[in-house]
């Protein structure tokens, strides 16, 4: 059980220990299966001496600095990584980081990252030098004065006509975060390029007028017929399955199963493709199945709990 009154910390995906002191750390008897501690320089030996498994990254950082925390998907101006009183503090950011214009200077003690960060050419010594701890990738994408940069964040659909950028300049660009679905094709691309860190899931029609634009840290995938996108915790059962009129692709980012009353045999009538980031679990023997029809896969397919 997680409680501080019981000298164990576990669960959590950030333990910020900036704020305390070295009687209150020694509180802790155990940390368990954390993603990452902040601790200042000053207790970083202390807290080494703390038994802790399962955690992933320990970062010092300044005695007295503030932690700025962020999760999802965040935009922010390449001026505002060098912005007046970020001295002392330190950036922690989980997920997707949009920087729409160039980066001249890190003006924060830490930046911590896990995730994508995607920024600007321009920003390559900037950022080289300004980031602390970057866990994922650090993609670039490029730049024209003036531009307008469209992020797209959570779930969306929308027809492909939208990516005409009606209204727009041909140096915007198009940043896909979230998951995308584009229902129609996109016949006419009004951006300069597309960049995708999240999933993209467009008809197959779309493939001559978008791949010469695109730049890929995510997925992409292309469809025929239908696609059905879903985000978060879902179990589909056998009832899901034969409720579809027609075979469909499934867009799935987060964690899913598979009934155990789904035979091999409905999921390859129902489902064309698999487009995955996060995990699937399915029934030992319709694994190999979903394997098959997993044309994209960032995360784990494997065998329900009960069976492992």
């Amino acid at each position: 059980m997680t409680g501080e009154h019981e000298g164990v910390i576990d669960h959590v995906a950030l333990l910020d220990l900036t704020a305390y002191t070295a009687e209150s750390l020694a509180r802790i008897r155990r940390i368990d299966s954390v993603a990452l501690v902040l601790v200042p320089d000053s207790l970083a030996g202390q807290l080494g001496a703390i038994p802790m498994s399962a955690v992933a990254s320990v970062i010092p950082v300044p005695d007295g600095a503030r932690a700025r925390v962020h999760t999802g998907v965040m935009t922010m101006d390449g001026g505002a990584f060098a912005g007046p009183g970020t001295e002392k503090d330190v950036l922690v950011m989980t997920g997707v980081l949009v920087i729409t214009s160039p980066v001249e200077r890190v003006g924060y003690a830490r930046v911590v990252t896990t995730g994508v960060i995607l920024a600007p050419r321009g920003s390559e010594a900037a950022l080289a030098a300004g980031l602390s701890h970057v866990t994922g990738v650090v993609a670039y994408y490029d730049y024209a004065e003036n531009q307008r940069v469209r992020v797209f964040q959570g779930q969306t659909r929308l027809r492909g006509e939208t990516l005409a950028n009606a209204g727009g300049q041909g140096s915007d660009i198009a940043i896909v975060a979230g998951q995308l679905v584009l229902t129609t094709p996109v016949t006419t691309l009004g951006y300069r390029q597309v960049v995708v860190a999240g999933q993209l899931a467009a008809p197959e029609e779309s493939m001559d007028a978008l791949e010469p634009a695109l730049h890929v840290v995510g997925q992409v995938a292309w469809y025929s017929g239908t696609a059905r996108a879903f985000t978060g915790q879902e179990r589909f059962d056998r009832g899901f399955f034969e409720l579809l009129d027609e075979p469909v692709t499934l867009v799935l980012s987060g964690a899913f199963e598979v009934g155990p009353d789904v035979p091999a045999a409905l999921l390859r009538e129902k489902v064309r493709a698999i487009a995955l980031t996060g995990t699937l679990k399915a029934p030992k023997e319709v694994v190999p199945v979903l394997q098959l029809l997993a044309t994209q896969k960032q995360g784990v397919i494997g065998p329900l709990h009960e069976e492992e």
